[in-house]
């Protein structure tokens, strides 16, 4: 007699197989989701890096980040707070065309300035960024580091 069907061994190799292709599919796919996050990151602060600029260009320095309600001409008032360490004014919020960018985690992008220069850091989930790699400290090789003379 004649069987037809598989046996529970092909059906288990079958399904060990679709298994094994799930988990290598998932593992590519959260990969592209952190280097989409870090690119996100590496975008924005080149925003906000432009922003500074022409804020400097328009009010001869840039924003005071102890002061977030700080606006040379106080023409424009009521401040924005990004994250609790990057601290913009509505000045700054004006030329990003009122759309201040966040971390796409939730995460902080400082800033640090002096009338003459500013500092910009985001943490990467990945160290191996280009843009990362040339600012990278050897205690933290997922810090981004931008500043006005890097555009």
């Amino acid at each position: 007699m004649k069987r037809t069907g598989f046996n529970l061994v092909e059906l288990l190799i079958a399904m060990a197989i679709i298994s094994l292709i799930l988990v290598l599919s998932l593992a590519g796919l959260n990969q592209a989701r952190v280097r989409a996050r870090d690119r996100q990151r590496i975008n924005d602060l080149r925003s906000i890096q432009a922003a500074l600029i022409q804020y400097r260009l328009e009010y001869g320095r840039f924003p005071n980040p102890a002061d977030s309600s700080e606006c040379p001409d106080q023409t424009v008032a009521n401040a924005n707070r990004v994250t609790p360490t990057l601290a913009t004014n509505s000045c700054l919020t004006r030329i990003l065309a009122d759309q201040l960018p966040t971390d796409p985690q939730g995460g902080a992008y400082t800033y640090q300035a002096t009338s003459a220069q500013f500092k910009l850091e985001a943490k990467l989930e990945r160290s191996d960024w280009p843009e990362a790699k040339r600012d990278a400290s050897p205690e933290q090789p997922d810090l981004l580091t931008l500043t006005e003379s890097q555009l």
